[in-house]
């Protein structure tokens, strides 16, 4: 590789949609959360989320994994990336952000129920992510946004409702999930959590982005129109969580369910539909 396009990489991974990025984006995605979600605890809620941003000493498992989440985000659509549109790769979002998930996993103690859950979770997160890529032909995210066949819409459709379905547990917004920061079972958990969910935002709704809406200019208007796309993602998420809280019972029962079923079809029909292409 040149020194210039590895200095345009470099750039990417630590400044731009890369780790800089992430943390700031990720720390407002974060107080967004906590105001929503937490609202009779915000003063205490906010108080750790800015405890938590002061440099300190890391577990070497949530580093890991913010560095993951950041080699993520130099792979979606975002304008102005400095990573080539033709370099940028799907599975190496997908591979990373899986692999961020697991050293959550990790970083929360590695409880075999919260495994479990993560495992179901990010399996139909993944088939979301993989099976517009599989119907398009293409693993460049933004080739996978810009495809608008309309046979293939409503698997698309389907596609984008299991991977915001997938969001609150896939960022520690749902009972049993390995991150789950806000007040309840999980609610002392550590810092090093917190912060890796603060890197987590930003590949998560992005990626989101990158591959179920349109491609957007590649200038400073279309940065914030992808930032307000993958907002949408957030607050969709957060939406979600917000329901689930309200009816843990009925959250915790059909939960994993309606993620099996939603993902199994979306499996079947994009196999199908691969077949006849």
């Amino acid at each position: 590789m040149p020194f210039a396009d590895l200095g345009l990489h470099a750039l990417a991974l630590f400044v731009y949609p890369g780790l800089v990025a992430v943390v700031l984006l990720g720390a407002l995605a974060e107080s967004i959360v906590l105001l929503v979600l937490a609202p009779g605890q915000r003063r205490v809620a906010l108080g750790r989320l800015r405890g938590a941003m002061p440099a300190r000493p890391v577990s070497s498992a949530a580093l890991g994994a913010a560095l993951l989440a950041a080699l993520a985000a130099t792979q979606i659509a975002a304008p102005l990336n400095p990573v080539p549109e033709p370099e940028r790769s799907l599975l190496v979002a997908a591979g990373a952000l899986s692999a961020a998930g697991w050293l959550s996993w990790v970083a929360a103690g590695g409880d075999l129920t919260a495994g479990r859950f993560l495992l179901l979770v990010q399996g139909a997160w993944l088939v979301a992510v993989l099976a517009p890529a599989i119907m398009s032909g293409t693993l460049r995210p933004q080739a996978v946004g810009a495809a608008q066949v309309l046979t293939e819409l409503p698997l698309k459709v389907t596609g984008a409702i299991v991977y915001l379905l997938a969001l609150p547990g896939l960022l520690g917004l749902a009972t049993g999930s390995p991150v789950n920061l806000l007040p309840g079972p999980f609610g002392e958990a550590r810092r090093n959590l917190q912060l890796l969910r603060i890197a987590l935002w930003l590949p998560y709704c992005g990626l989101f982005a990158s591959l179920f809406l349109p491609p957007v200019a590649n200038d400073i208007g279309g940065v914030a129109t992808f930032l307000g796309a993958s907002l949408l993602a957030l607050v969709l998420a957060v939406a979600l969580a917000g329901a689930a809280a309200r009816w843990p019972d009925l959250a915790r029962r059909f939960y994993p369910r309606v993620l099996v079923v939603l993902g199994g079809l979306l499996l079947l029909g994009s196999s199908v539909a691969s077949f006849f292409v």
